[in-house]
């Protein structure tokens, strides 16, 4: 995997109260990976961007199987996706694609600060 895939740093990590159980330290110490996935998500469409969801998802699968990326379920993909939008980090182009199911889809491209 390649550190240049994980530029972006986030304002809010992942924190817990040191009075909490332990089982929240071990939720905190999960959300890193959600964080990561995050960046890894947001970079690919900074590099390879626009991407439908479903470009997103196989191009994502593509690096993941070569190691460039963590590996993360189509699902959490297009989560984690949703989520950037929802932080602004990706916005709807306003252009759409066709799906290989011949639908209309969004087409989704990382916000340059």
């Amino acid at each position: 995997m390649t550190d240049s895939l994980f530029d972006v740093v986030w304002d809010d990590p992942p924190r817990h109260r040191t009075t909490d159980p332990h089982t929240s330290a071990e939720a905190a110490a999960s959300l890193h990976h959600l964080t990561e996935r995050r960046q890894a998500i947001l970079e690919v469409l900074k590099r390879y961007g626009p991407l439908t969801d479903e470009a997103l998802v196989a191009l994502y699968d593509e690096l993941a199987d070569s190691g460039d990326v963590p590996p993360q379920s189509p699902s959490g993909i297009r989560t984690r996706r949703s989520e950037l939008t929802r932080d602004g980090h990706v916005a709807d182009t306003g252009r759409r694609s066709t799906t290989t199911t011949g639908r209309s889809a969004i087409l989704w491209h990382a916000v340059m600060p």
